[in-house]
């Protein structure tokens, strides 16, 4: 990422509250990128498809209309209108620094969806868990592959990133997929500080789409399973 330390800090801290999604940026892209380590897949593969895998009991779907794009979360998950943040949530986060007000203005704009985990677990710990969807128009078309590997490229240069991102390649319900999973300190001068991210990649005819789950690295092996089932909820809405 180019810009001020300054700029790189705001970018890192801003991870606590809404997850790292970083995208092509619609430009024509060469991919040297050197390979990440890989993982085998923890996810069965399955057809691809347009139908989700069904969700758990309470669970619920939302639809990205303009997005293309459908997902489900679980009862304790709320979605947030960022401009007009309800007041658990706004409540929740502005005990943390920095506070939403703080960095809303910063926030991609291409942010599609946001939620946050309001369960005691997210509430109580450093960081509040968070979900995001960011949605890009590929101006030059792009492979899944390649998609990974411009988005891969940015990541390792990021201020804070403290180990290689682990990558995997999963076939989920709607499709191939890419799932990232690494850390970074949230301030590089102490990296104590931590926030673990993990992040699915997906392109849908010429669209990109990463969904990111932020939260505290103790919390990480809690959100495994849950944005495992999240990412088999995504499913593709009928073209209008």
């Amino acid at each position: 990422m180019v810009g001020s330390p300054g700029h790189r800090m705001l970018r890192v801290a801003l991870a606590a509250v809404m997850g790292v999604p970083f995208l092509a940026c619609g430009v024509t892209l060469s991919f040297n990128a050197t390979p990440l380590p890989t993982v085998a897949p923890t996810l069965t593969p399955l057809p691809t498809g347009t139908a989700a895998a069904p969700s758990p009991g309470g669970w619920t779907q939302y639809t990205l209309a303009e997005d293309g794009l459908a997902l489900a979360l679980p009862p304790s998950w709320q979605q947030v209108d960022l401009d007009h943040p309800p007041a658990p949530v706004l409540r929740a986060q502005n005990a943390r620094e920095p506070g939403l007000a703080a960095i809303r203005p910063a926030i991609d704009p291409e942010t599609r969806f946001f939620a946050f985990d309001l369960a005691p677990e997210s509430v109580a710990s450093e960081v509040l868990a968070n979900l995001s969807v960011v949605h890009r128009h590929l101006a030059t078309p792009a492979t899944l592959a390649e998609f990974a590997s411009a988005n891969a490229r940015q990541l390792a240069a990021m201020a804070g990133l403290l180990a290689p991102p682990l990558q995997e390649d999963l076939q989920l319900p709607a499709g191939p997929a890419v799932r990232l999973r690494y850390q970074l300190a949230v301030d590089p001068a102490d990296p104590g500080r931590r926030l673990a991210l993990t992040q699915l990649l997906l392109v849908h005819g010429q669209e990109g789409y990463v969904v990111t789950l932020a939260t505290a690295p103790a919390q990480a092996a809690h959100y495994e399973p849950v944005f495992d089932q999240i990412g088999r909820s995504l499913h593709w809405l009928p073209a209008p």
